[in-house]
């Protein structure tokens, strides 16, 4: 059967090596490599592999290829013939790979699959391959609340951002983890230059989902029973659990490594999630990784196959019905916001090569005009790199320093501080034309961005909870730097642009006695915020050291204050952007206020300010 599939009726030989490759789940079981005196390399799979033909038949019927490896099939396994990796070299192939891969990111968009990290897409003769679809289907339901391994799903808030593309893991979500993104098969064939290739892939593969949607259906409808794996928590986070569990020193270390697992769970958390827990804590023991399991045509969550579900009723809907109300929400509207969330997402890359400083900084006083300069850069890359949503808001999908996707909410590292930025240029007479249109949009935008959210915590708490919950689940609880302090203080900032409704917010906080004094809150967000020149930031950058220069108000200041900053210029000429990372590396443009851009480009502003009023005043 082998042999008559892969090898046109040749013996593939007999075996004379096995190893195991990945991760071990249900008991040992792991993916073998099987290796011949022939030379053929085999996969041997230990589960059901029906999810690769659904994939298949998807691919086959919208391109006409199917973009998974061949296999042989029996019950419960499967073989696999090896992917013989090629790496594109020339300009043309590597424009074929990443427009195939465009389309296959478009069904995996449809279909809401995710885990499609570089390690299961596998660079080919025939252009990216499959080889791990277990999550080809991953539909939506709560995770363990409450551990601090689950992000955010700021979906509710925005429903545009809830459906993204980024959910599938084939852009990179973070500078951190670039390498684990199939946009980059290979150190030598990194996507410069071929962004665009890659939009106009997926925008094809878009619009044959679009188009076909009836055939795509149907394939799903045959494919109701199969069973598919559901990623609760991170295998990062288990393998870590695993790795202490096996080398603790005591039984007492080992049961508090189990007892890990209700980390951050309320006791009426824990009771819900008892069989989970305890099906975790039994993998970790045998040292594998946990492994759910759904069926594409069910909703209850299993652990090990035979024994009863853990949760019978976990999903609202089934990962078949999920998929079918992806594909039915997919139109021109829908299609923009994906094609400006990759664009977002990509930016990082494309490009990428790291500039250093070729030459020491200058060091003269910054000039107003170049100052303002600097602003209005700043205020053009808020607005070309922002996610245009419904409603008014739009979103900056960036890299945190936290190593997060950029939605969060705080001033140090989300943009409530952006917002504080933008009104600030609204509010300057320096800031004129379109760049004064712009901050105009910007501010209402990051308004409407903040509202929403605001209003989304006054209603899933009608009465106040506890700073630790808010923290739990929205990072920085009551805290100024990074939470809801200074959410609120940027909305009462903002508050002219609809007075009704921020009084409306600010009434139903009232009660959760997070206050502040409008005349002593910037000394306070700035107090305790580190110093130093490594980064060019208000939190432990050189932007830090000029804007408390420039809050003195001491004229005779206000010089040193643009040595500091003309540095920073002259930097951001060399490098192309502002250093907002201790390490160097991650150069790239950060809406945040204490820890990114926004917050350099705010301290320009206030300096040419000053120094305006300056001269005036001589």
């Amino acid at each position: 059967m082998i042999g008559s599939r892969f090898y046109e009726g040749r013996c593939p030989g007999e075996i004379i090596k096995t190893s195991d490759t990945g991760d071990k789940h249900l008991h040992g079981d792991a993916v073998t490599r099987i290796e011949t005196s022939e030379g053929r390399t085999i996969y041997y799979k230990p589960r059901d592999c029906r999810s690769s033909e659904l994939l298949g038949d998807i691919n086959e019927v919208l391109f006409g290829i199917r973009m998974v490896p061949e296999q042989v099939m029996g019950d419960g396994f499967a073989f696999q013939k090896e992917v013989v990796r090629k790496i594109p070299e020339t300009s043309d192939e590597r424009s074929r790979y990443y427009h195939a891969l465009g389309k296959i990111t478009a069904v995996f968009y449809a279909l809401g699959s995710s885990d499609m990290h570089k390690d299961n897409i596998l660079c080919s003769t025939d252009g990216p391959v499959v080889v791990d679809t277990e999550t080809v289907l991953c539909p939506k339901a709560k995770g363990v609340g409450g551990t601090g391994e689950f992000s955010v799903d700021y979906g509710e808030i925005f429903p545009d951002y809830k459906i993204s593309v980024g959910e599938c893991m084939v852009l990179p979500r973070f500078f951190a983890l670039m390498q684990m993104s199939p946009m980059i098969p290979n150190e030598d064939c990194r996507p410069e230059g071929y962004v665009d290739v890659f939009i106009d892939g997926f925008v094809e593969g878009y619009e044959r989902i679009c188009n076909m949607n009836t055939e795509v259906n149907a394939i799903l409808d045959r494919f109701s029973d199969i069973p598919i794996r559901y990623l609760l928590r991170s295998t990062q986070s288990y393998a870590v659990k695993i790795w202490r569990y096996q080398n603790a020193k005591s039984e007492e270390d080992r049961a508090k490594v189990i007892q890990s697992l209700e980390k951050g769970l309320s006791k009426t958390d824990i009771d819900h999630w008892r069989a989970v827990l305890d099906w975790e804590a039994e993998c970790i023991r045998e040292g594998d990784i946990p492994y759910f399991g759904l069926i594409s045509g069910g909703r209850a969550l299993m652990g090990d196959i035979g024994r009863p579900p853990l949760i019978s009723d976990y999903l609202e809907v089934s990962p078949v019905d999920y998929a079918k109300w992806r594909i039915g929400r997919m139109g021109p509207e829908d299609m923009k916001v994906q094609i400006a969330y990759i664009r977002a997402s990509l930016k990082h890359i494309d490009g990428w090569e790291k500039k250093t400083e070729t030459e020491e900084a200058e060091v003269s006083v910054l000039s107003v005009e170049d100052a303002v300069s600097e602003v209005n850069i700043a205020l053009e890359k808020l607005w070309d790199e922002r996610i245009a949503l419904s409603d008014g808001c739009c979103l900056w999908h960036t890299p945190l320093i936290n190593g997060k996707v950029g939605c969060l909410f705080g001033i140090g590292e989300g943009f409530s501080g952006a917002a504080l930025f933008a009104k600030a240029c609204a509010d300057s007479p320096l800031i004129t034309g379109e760049y004064l249109k712009t901050a105009k949009e910007l501010t209402r935008a990051c308004y409407n961005n903040m509202a929403l959210f605001a209003e989304y915590l006054l209603r899933d708490y009608p009465t106040p909870p506890e700073e630790r919950v808010i923290s739990r689940r929205f990072n920085g609880g009551f805290d100024l730097k990074d939470g809801l302090k200074g959410l609120l203080w940027a909305l009462d900032t903002l508050r002219d642009t609809d007075p009704e409704r921020t009084d409306k917010i600010l009434d139903g906080f009232r009660s959760w006695c997070i206050g502040y004094d409008r005349e002593t809150i910037f000394d306070e967000l700035l107090s305790g915020l580190n110093d130093g020149d490594i980064t060019d930031c208000i939190d432990g950058g050189g932007a830090g050291t000029a804007l408390k220069i420039l809050l003195t108000n001491d004229s005779d200041r206000i010089e040193d204050a643009g040595i500091i900053l003309s540095k920073i210029s002259s930097i951001r000429e060399q490098i192309g952007c502002y250093r907002v990372y201790v390490n160097g590396r991650h150069q790239y443009f950060l809406p945040a206020f204490l820890r990114g851009s926004t917050g350099i480009a705010y301290t320009m502003l206030r300096y040419a300010e000053a120094s305006s009023d300056n001269c005036r005043a001589k």
